[in-house]
Parts: structure tokens; sequence; C-alpha cells
């Protein structure tokens, strides 16, 4: 359709071109929320502009945050407890010289960092793009396999079980 209306070949070198640049900027973008979840929240992009949510105000967000990213922050927070409490020849071995906690940015791990409270905004709104784009690549995925299942059973229906002689054949 669109080589013959505008003459634009998207195949080869143009469709993977579209890829590659789609995934560096999804890699940028999460990479962003990576590093607000770990107290810099200055590193998200705000990709469509800041989405101010507060504390229960987004379903999809705190959905989220209560699934995964509370799990998270209390699971790497327990890694850099287990670490700071270890024996003093570990700890001297795994740990840095600061004031608190073992690792550098395990500390500061916030589950929170996406809310207008945290200055998020922007987070908000990297945090929203990225969890539609993984909800509908889930759902383009679950739709692919039934479909493939689907046409699996027509075409087991069809075909004819050993020992059974052919249509054609009388």
């Amino acid at each position: 359709m669109l080589k013959k209306g505008a003459g634009l070949d998207l195949r080869g070198r143009t469709l993977e071109t579209m890829v590659i640049i789609a995934t560096t900027w999804l890699v940028v973008v999460s990479w962003g929320l990576v590093g607000a979840f770990f107290g810099g929240v200055s590193k998200c992009h705000g990709i469509f502009g800041q989405y101010k949510v507060s504390m229960g105000g987004h379903l999809l967000l705190n959905g989220l945050r209560s699934v995964l990213l509370k799990p998270a922050m209390k699971w790497f927070l327990m890694w850099d407890r287990l670490a700071l409490n270890s024996g003093p020849w570990l700890r001297k071995a795994l740990c840095m010289e600061q004031k608190t906690g073992c690792f550098e940015h395990l500390h500061k791990a916030n589950a929170d960092f996406f809310f207008e409270e945290q200055g998020g905004a922007k987070c908000a709104s990297d945090m929203n793009t990225v969890a539609w784009l993984f909800i509908s690549a889930g759902l383009v995925a679950s739709g692919n396999h039934l479909w493939k299942r689907r046409e699996r059973q027509r075409r087991a229906a069809r075909r004819p079980m050993r020992g059974e002689p052919r249509p054609h054949q009388d």
C-alpha cells in the first residue's frame, strides 16, 4: 500500500532502522525510569509532557507501584541491609564508604518516585507510556498465540485420520 501510493518500501533496511530507533528510544526512557527509582527523579524525560499523579489517583500507576515497585524496593533494601550487617571483612569488601546503606544507590530506592509530591510528573508520563507499550505488546502476543492455536486446530480438524481414505479416493 505504501509502496504503490507513496513510493516507500518499508521492507529491509528501512524497517530495521525503524525498529532500532524505537528500541533505542524505549531503552533510554526505561533507563531514565530506573535512575528515577534509585533517587534521580531528574533522569526522567517526560516524553509526552508532565503527568501529575497523586497517591491513589491513577489505577495503572498505583497498580504498578503496589505489584512491582514496592516489592522491588523491599527486595533491594533487604540486600543493602544484609550486606551492611554482614561480617566486617565482607562489609569492607562490598560496601562503599558512606553514611547510610552499603551500596551507593540501593538505599535510595523509592517506589513513589512518580508522584507529584516527589516531583515526578515527568516520570509519571514516562511510566504510563512504557506501561501501556508493554501491555499492548502483551495483548498482541496473546492474540497472536490464540489466533495460531485456532488455526492449528482448524487445520487438524480438516486433516484425515490415519487409515481413513482421503476424500478423492473411493
